[in-house]
Formats: C-alpha cells, sequence, structure tokens
C-alpha cells in the first residue's frame, strides 16, 4: 500500500502518511526517500508521521540503520506522530532507549500541526 509523501508547510514541515498493510520493502524505500529530503534540506525541518489509515507495521530489524541514521540527523526536527499503532510504539520505546528523540503523538493532524507551530513560533522576551 502507498506511503505518500507532501509538504505541509513547504521546507517546514513533511507529512508521511501511511496507508493500508505496509511491506518491508516498502518501508525501506520510504526511509530510503525520507533521508533523501533530510540530506537536500537547506535546514532543519519537522515531520508529521501519519499512521492512522495503516493496517500494519513491518517489525524488521533491518531497518534499524536508516532509522537510526534519520533520528540522529543533522537536519531532522522534531516528530509529530498520529494515529500510533502497537507496531509503531514499539519502535518508538525501541529507538528512545538508543537516541534522543523529540516526539510526541496526537489523536489528530491538526493537533500535530499546532504543536508544530508552537515549536516554531518565536517566544516573546519579557523584560
Amino acid at each position: 500500500m502507498p506511503i505518500n509523501f507532501h509538504w505541509q508547510v513547504q521546507d517546514r514541515v513533511l507529512l508521511i502518511e501511511h496507508i493500508g498493510q505496509l511491506t518491508v520493502d516498502e518501508m525501506d524505500a520510504a526511509l530510503t526517500r525520507y533521508i533523501g529530503y533530510l540530506d537536500s534540506a537547506q535546514r532543519p525541518f519537522h515531520l508529521i508521521a501519519d499512521w492512522r489509515r495503516s493496517l500494519g507495521y513491518p517489525l524488521q530489524f533491518s531497518m534499524v540503520s536508516k532509522s537510526m541514521s534519520i533520528l540522529r540527523h543533522w537536519n531532522m526536527g522534531h516528530i509529530a506522530l498520529v494515529g500510533v499503532n502497537p507496531s509503531v510504539s514499539f519502535w518508538l520505546d525501541f529507538f528512545s532507549r538508543l537516541t534522543r528523540v523529540n516526539y510526541r503523538v496526537f489523536k489528530t493532524l491538526d493537533e500535530a500541526i499546532r504543536f508544530l507551530d508552537e515549536i516554531d513560533r518565536p517566544q516573546a522576551v519579557s523584560g
């Protein structure tokens, strides 16, 4: 099934939608594509990973190296996850034990977008 990439906010928030039952090959190709986005970015950007229409996530330890490259990438901003399922939760727990991961889980896409907007909003300086 498809994994769709598009900019929610150009060069600032990338939305990746995971749809249906995903295969190992599809996930591997998506990880490679995402690394390409990170490598070509001029500055860090955020990710929204939408899992609401996914029927499963392949549990393959062969994807750990690519996933770690993403999580440790100099252009990786915050990660907002929507519709997390047990498989995704397993991987979140696994990776958070290996490296610092700036992520939060949300029920809706709108909540995730608001969160990332708050992160990027300049903070008022009190004087």
